[in-house]
């Protein structure tokens, strides 16, 4: 059960009403459970759509913006951020199982979005603090500054969905991804 009360539609004060419209406008009427959680502040729902809107206007394809989303909630345990994003690159991009478990693990077959997943993964392992070394080997896989500052803004908008939902342990909205069972 979620440790933050959700708030209905039909009971929210006019500044969230406004919000969850505009959500419902662009998702198709789907309130989800997060939504509803940031509606008790207009200030951090406004900021998370915010920050989705310019991911999704980013260089970053959306199948690229899926894996990357998966790699960082499986990095950060979010349950929560893991279900949604396996659901939108398994049915809605139609993503392959075997490439979405890849990018789970940080891992994939492309060269370019391999150097993205470990781009990521110096920035959440050293709190941004990534040596030129770091950014020079994700510039050799093409990258260019642009799409190294929509990387950084995708990082950002995931490590707010992922501990929002942790902190909150949102309700899933959708079915829980599927476990990996990673050796070591």
């Amino acid at each position: 059960m979620s440790r933050i009360a959700f708030v209905a539609k039909d009971t929210a004060p006019d500044a969230i009403k406004a919000l969850y419209e505009e959500i419902e406008k662009k998702k198709g009427n789907m309130l989800l459970n997060i939504f509803r959680a940031m509606g008790n502040s207009p200030k951090t729902l406004g900021a998370f759509i915010n920050l989705q809107d310019a991911s999704a206007r980013s260089s970053l394809s959306p199948q690229v913006r899926e894996l990357l989303s998966l790699y960082i909630a499986e990095y950060n345990g979010c349950h929560y951020c893991q279900a949604a994003h396996y659901g939108i690159a398994k049915n809605m991009l139609h993503i392959e199982e075997s490439d979405i478990i890849a990018a789970r693990k940080g891992e994939a077959r492309d060269e370019h979005l391999r150097a993205i997943l470990r781009f990521t993964k110096a920035i959440l392992d050293n709190h941004g603090q990534v040596d030129n070394a770091t950014i020079e080997a994700l510039r050799k896989q093409g990258s260019s500054d642009a799409e190294l500052c929509d990387i950084i803004l995708l990082i950002s908008l995931n490590i707010f969905s992922n501990y929002f939902n942790n902190v909150a342990q949102t309700d899933l909205d959708f079915p829980e991804a599927p476990k990996l069972h990673i050796t070591t």
